[in-house]
């Protein structure tokens, strides 16, 4: 992450918000507090307000040493059993959606359209649209699957 941060300068201030709130899950205040400084001065750089409050508390929690939560047991029982049903059903969607037109991007194995680039395209009607049908279908899939 640390190498592709200059390079998607988009994601990478929340990304350092992320390794931020690892490190101090860790304990590793220093480490935090390096990441989170330098995803404040991101942030704050793209007047990123939301992102930017997130920052902040964190940074706060950090120097006052404030212990991260405990990380959520796992789901057993019936619970765990819905999220496994709503899972499969998500991965058999989302393996759907890949049609021979896709490839991986060289270099780093992630799917992308033929002649689309790698950066982030906005997305059209008709693809929104595509999108908000798929997203009701597997909504409808999930309320009788669970």
């Amino acid at each position: 992450m640390l190498e592709l941060a200059p390079h998607y300068d988009l994601h990478a201030p929340f990304a350092f918000v992320n390794l931020g709130f690892g490190a101090h899950a860790l304990g590793l205040w220093d480490l935090a507090a390096e990441y989170t400084r330098r995803a404040i001065e991101m942030v704050e750089a793209k007047n990123r307000k939301y992102d930017l409050r997130i920052a902040r508390k964190l940074q706060r929690q950090i120097r006052s040493r404030m212990p991260a939560p405990e990380p959520a047991p796992p789901l057993e029982g019936e619970p765990g059993a819905r999220l496994t049903t709503i899972t499969n059903v998500v991965a058999e969607e989302l393996s759907s959606w890949r049609g021979e037109t896709w490839t991986r991007k060289e270099g780093i194995g992630l799917p992308i359209k033929s002649g689309i680039s790698a950066r982030a395209s906005p997305v059209g009607a008709s693809e929104h649209q595509g999108f908000t049908t798929t997203y009701r279908t597997l909504s409808d899939s999930l309320a009788d699957s669970v």
